[in-house]
């Protein structure tokens, strides 16, 4: 069956698209073919390329993470992910410029960031410091009520007549205390009020010749000095009489 087809003067034939393109249809090329390079779709080269740089940024995050101490070596890191080692420095320069690594030497790197299980990590010791302030809180208050009760002790002791009649040391009692065998002690009874002031020894003497003085005042009654013990017994009378001259009550 033989099909006939009459050419058109002008080279256009009657193709029912010329029907629909306003513009007279596509354009013809050299060789006669129409060119519809204006109706391709987009590439996708770089979607493809985000999506598989951040599925490595992930990879090589996880990596870091589980690497001792939180530190990498980038060789190790692109053999292990079997990538470029240019495709690593892509990843590398974004976390440093945020703050989650930074550089050890040439080829190493450290996390500096979380722990994969960071956010639990940091809700754990959370909890933990809530107990522990919990703790310290109730021991806090228990140390308060005791120093409380034991102050009160002291006031209703204190305050007992039957008490008071035995509130009251002996000179055995002083002298048996290891700490004053080899000084001579004192004792003043004042009143409430009473200034104590003990002059530099060194004061106004030669070396090694030191003076010993205690000044003591007071506007609300009278000031009685002791002589508890003294660094030599032997030498009882003239001890006494040298601390009872150095100790001067106003």
């Amino acid at each position: 069956m033989l099909g006939l087809g009459a050419a058109h003067p002008d080279g256009a034939g009657d193709d029912p698209g010329d029907d629909d393109d306003p513009d007279g249809g596509a354009d013809g090329g050299a060789d006669g073919k129409a060119d519809y390079s204006h109706l391709a779709m987009p590439k996708q080269k770089t979607c493809r390329y985000d999506s598989s740089l951040g599925l490595l940024t992930k990879k090589f995050v996880a990596l870091i993470q589980s690497a001792p101490n939180g530190i990498l070596d980038l060789n190790a890191a692109a053999t292990h992910l079997n990538v470029q080692k240019r495709r690593i420095y892509d990843i590398t320069n974004v976390l440093e410029g945020i703050g989650l690594i930074e550089k050890k030497s040439k080829n190493n790197i450290q996390w500096k960031g979380m722990g994969p299980n960071g956010a639990q990590d940091m809700e754990a010791q959370l909890v933990s410091l809530k107990e522990q302030i919990r703790i310290s809180t109730a021991h806090e208050e228990w140390l308060d009520n005791a120093i409380e009760q034991m102050q009160s002790s002291l006031r209703d002791l204190a305050s007992d007549d039957d008490n008071s009649q035995h509130a009251f040391v002996t000179h055995e009692d002083i002298r048996s205390i290891a700490s004053f065998q080899q000084d001579t002690v004192i004792a003043i009874k004042a009143p409430s009020g009473t200034t104590l002031e003990v002059p530099d020894p060194d004061e106004g003497m030669e070396y090694p010749q030191r003076r010993y003085q205690i000044y003591l005042k007071s506007h609300s009654g009278p000031v009685e000095v002791f002589l508890v013990s003294q660094l030599d017994e032997a030498e009882g009378a003239h001890a006494e009489g040298a601390h009872a001259e150095g100790a001067h009550a106003e």
